[in-house]
């Protein structure tokens, strides 16, 4: 999912605040959370992948679908200038698609939102959005990303979780022994 020319994520904590916000953003939101939704589309079936518990609500498969179009409109095109045109409506009412191809649009996006925010800079977290009705600094938009991400993903394991029985058990705890804080597993040193 990574590609080698983009910076990796540092080893170590950066003395500069907004910089190791930032890090801990990126690790988030490009390495973490991608395996734990990784995890729960793969623990499901196809109908589980997506069931609705009722009409009003939204699948697996429509919620990693969303977090897909909204990373790709805030951060790729947002943030790195991509030119994705994100059709909101459509990520909740376009029919299911196959599992893998699920994925590759969540990979997808994923490694556009590298590629974006390893480029960005400190000095421009504090420049305005590309989208000011949402959020009126590039900063809120990680930061926004990072947290909407973050209720998605919880909503996902748990409803992978309810559907599966002791597929998803520690899943968060996993993924992050995995992935570390910043980019290794824990305990190894840089």
């Amino acid at each position: 999912m990574s590609d080698p020319a983009v910076p990796p994520i540092p080893a170590t904590v950066p003395a500069d605040p907004a910089l190791a916000a930032l890090v801990h953003c990126r690790m988030r939101i490009v390495r973490a959370f991608p395996r734990q939704l990784h995890a729960a589309v793969e623990a499901l079936d196809d109908a589980q992948l997506w069931w609705q518990p009722n009409p009003h609500s939204n699948s697996v498969g429509v919620i990693v679908r969303h977090l897909a179009g909204n990373i790709r409109a805030l951060v790729g095109h947002g943030i790195g200038g991509s030119g994705y045109v994100r059709d909101r409506d459509a990520e909740f009412a376009a029919p299911p698609i196959p599992r893998a191809a699920l994925l590759e649009e969540l990979d997808a996006a994923i490694a556009e939102a590298d590629v974006a925010l390893a480029a960005l800079t400190p000095s421009r977290l504090a420049a305005p959005s590309s989208d000011p009705t949402f959020y009126p600094t590039v900063l809120e938009d990680v930061l926004n990303v990072t947290i909407h991400m973050s209720t998605h993903v919880g909503q996902v394991v748990w409803i992978a979780k309810m559907l599966r029985e002791g597929a998803l058990d520690d899943v968060w705890r996993r993924t992050h022994r995995e992935v570390g804080a910043y980019g290794r597993p824990l305990g190894e040193q840089p």
